[in-house]
């Protein structure tokens, strides 16, 4: 399971510097959904360093990482750095949810709604109730 030892200091400036130069759905799910434990009351974390990646936001709770994919990451080489990140954050554990931007931008409050029923899902059936 996820523990601090796969946080990566190493890549904590490069992190920092992405909190600032938030996409339109990145900062509409933070500012609408995440901060301030909005979501089911839930602390979540911007642009977290893990292993050798940096997942736009990741919930240490629940071992949930989600992720806000662009357009960029339907270009081939951007897809497979996806799936290298999806499948180390499964071998140590970590749940990764991705979001289509477009989808948060035009249709936030559903989107909003279905990743709080995934949420809850992943909790009640991974976790047990919280």
């Amino acid at each position: 399971m996820y523990s601090n030892h796969h946080y990566n200091p190493k890549l904590q400036p490069y992190a920092k510097k992405l909190r600032y130069r938030f996409t339109k759905g990145e900062l509409l799910l933070w500012s609408l959904g995440l901060s301030k434990r909005k979501m089911l009351g839930l602390s979540f974390r911007r642009q977290r360093p893990i292993g050798n990646f940096i997942v736009d936001f990741y919930c240490k709770e629940i071992h949930l990482a989600i992720e806000v994919d662009g357009a960029s990451h339907r270009d081939e080489n951007t897809l497979a750095k996806d799936m290298k990140k999806s499948a180390y954050l499964q071998s140590i554990g970590v749940k990764l949810l991705r979001l289509g931007e477009e989808n948060l931008v035009t249709s936030f409050y559903n989107t909003r709604e279905l990743l709080e029923d995934e949420i809850l899902e992943y909790m009640n059936g991974e976790k047990g109730a919280v």
